[in-house]
């Protein structure tokens, strides 16, 4: 094997295969703004294997900046997703307990918002604003509510909750 060449595979993920290994594939982990050599700039490949490169990127979206295809590794914010699971849970929980309509309301209103505001970070970890907004609001309403029935369950938790997730994003930022 001479050189480098690109193969384009079913899935969309654009690997290398180096002269260096016997065979070895080494899959280019990199986001879509990174420098990096792409098809079209000069990445030898022969006409036949260009061609299919070529087909294939046209049946899902064209070429993206810097490559055909970059595989790009996110850490998923698993703290935020189990975060808005409890606050939707909570607010089921209080409508199968007590039949309130408003428990459910907010509770599966803030659970979806914190669970955006989750998809958010993951994608950008700096994109805290939704997951802040929706635990700022959460720590005020649900606190006054602790403060008043001075019940743990289920003010003081989602307050305490809401108040860590307020901590973590912070840390987040700095």
């Amino acid at each position: 094997m001479r050189g480098q060449y690109a193969r384009v595979l079913r899935c969309g993920v654009h690997r290398e295969e180096a002269s260096a290994g016997l065979g070895s594939v080494v899959s280019r982990a990199a986001p879509a703004h990174a420098p990096g050599p792409s098809l079209r700039q000069g990445l030898r490949l022969s006409s036949s294997s260009r061609r299919r490169a070529e087909e294939s990127a046209e049946g899902v979206g064209g070429w993206s900046r810097g490559g055909l295809f970059r595989v790009v590794i996110m850490a998923i914010d698993w703290i935020g997703f189990c975060y808005a699971a409890v606050v939707a849970l909570g607010g089921v929980v209080g409508y199968t307990r007590k039949g309130s309509i408003v428990s459910l309301a907010a509770g599966l209103f803030f659970g979806l918002v914190s669970g955006y505001g989750a998809f958010c970070v993951t994608h950008d970890s700096r994109d805290v604003k939704i997951s802040f907004f929706s635990a700022f609001i959460l720590t005020i309403v649900m606190g006054m509510r602790f403060k008043r029935s001075k019940k743990l369950i289920p003010g003081g938790l989602i307050a305490g909750l809401s108040l860590l997730m307020i901590l973590r994003l912070v840390f987040l930022l700095l």
